[in-house]
C-alpha cells in the first residue's frame, strides 16, 4: 500500500542546501567568529575548529576528513573524492560503534590499525575469527562476556586479550564497554571475517552443546 505525502520536502544532497535547513550555523566544538558572514561550522571531531573573518563558507570536520569550501562551490567535492578508496574512520553498528585511531604500512607489508570500539550495554559483536589479522584488545571501561573458542569468560577493564589469526571470538557488553583494538597482518580489510553466530543465545547455546567450559 502507498500514501501519498503533501508536506515539505527538500533533497539534502550538497552541504550548502544542507546549510539552508540548519537551525544554527555551528555544531560541534569551535568558534564561529561574529564577522564570519553566511558561514557554517560542523565539527564531528572532538577537537575544536576555529573559523575567522570568512563569508559564504562551509567547515565540515569529521573523522572520515575535513572540508573547507566555498558554499556556491560545495557540490564539486562528489568528483573530486570519487576516486578516493579509504574505509570509513567511523561506524555506528546496531551493537554500538567503532572509530579509527591510527593506520601504519610498513616496509615489509605489514600493516597496523588501531581502533577505539564501544559495545553498548545488553548488545554483543558477533561471533566470527580473521583469516589475516591478529587482533589485541586492551579492556578501558566497562564489563563483559567474552567467548573464545570453546570457553566463555568475564573480563573488565585492564583486561588484555589476544586473538591470534583464526581464534573465534565475540564480546557481550554487561555494562556499556569499551576497548581499544589494535590489528596486526597483511591485507588487513574490513570483509577479512568468517562469522559464525550473531545472537549471542546462539553462541550460549553452542557451547552448552558442545560442553564448553564455562567460568562465571
Amino acid at each position: 500500500m502507498a500514501l501519498p505525502y503533501d508536506g515539505y520536502w527538500k533533497d539534502l544532497g550538497t552541504w550548502n542546501i544542507l546549510t539552508e535547513e540548519m537551525a544554527t550555523s555551528q555544531i560541534g566544538k569551535g568558534i564561529l567568529s561574529d564577522d564570519s558572514v553566511n558561514t557554517h561550522l560542523i565539527n564531528e571531531l572532538d577537537i575544536p575548529a576555529t573559523v575567522i573573518g570568512v563569508r559564504d563558507i562551509v567547515v565540515a570536520a569529521s573523522p572520515d576528513g575535513i572540508l573547507v569550501s566555498d558554499k556556491a562551490s560545495s557540490p564539486k567535492i562528489k568528483e573530486l573524492i570519487s576516486d578516493f578508496n579509504q574505509p570509513p574512520m567511523y561506524e555506528e553498528r546496531i551493537w554500538g560503534w567503532s572509530r579509527v585511531l591510527d593506520y601504519a604500512k610498513y616496509d615489509d607489508g605489514n600493516e597496523m590499525v588501531t581502533k577505539r570500539i564501544c559495545i553498548h550495554e545488553g548488545k554483543n559483536s558477533s561471533n566470527h575469527y580473521h583469516n589475516l589479522c591478529d587482533e589485541v584488545w586492551t579492556i578501558v571501561r566497562g564489563e563483559g562476556e567474552l567467548a573464545l573458542d570453546d570457553y566463555i569468560t568475564r573480563v573488565k577493564a585492564g583486561d588484555i586479550v589476544h586473538l591470534p589469526v583464526g581464534k573465534k571470538h565475540g564480546i557481550k557488553a554487561f555494562s556499556e564497554l569499551e576497548f581499544v583494538e589494535v590489528q596486526t597482518g597483511i591485507g588487513i580489510s574490513d570483509q577479512d571475517f568468517t562469522r559464525l553466530y550473531f545472537e549471542w543465545d546462539d553462541v550460549i547455546n553452542h557451547f552448552n552443546k558442545s560442553k564448553a567450559k564455562v567460568i562465571l
